[in-house]
């Protein structure tokens, strides 16, 4: 089936693709990044958000990549 519409994939057919826990916006050096919170110092990259055009050629910010948040002194 070929369906030819500017309505988004997510609007037609509807999954439960929705992060689970905690979502929160992080900038993490320069880009911005939806991130889940899986513990306390661990955050679960969902999706970049960047008008740059490397950061999205960065494995760092792939989804579902794990990032660790450095220690606050």
């Amino acid at each position: 089936m070929i369906l030819y519409t500017m309505v988004p994939y997510e609007s037609i057919f509807y999954e439960d693709t929705q992060p689970s826990g905690n979502v929160r916006t992080i900038d993490v050096d320069g880009a911005m990044v939806i991130v889940e919170e899986m513990s306390s110092s661990e955050y679960k990259v969902v999706r970049l958000i960047s008008s740059n055009p490397r950061h999205y050629l960065e494995s760092r910010f792939a989804p579902g990549t794990v990032i660790y948040a450095k220690p606050q002194l």
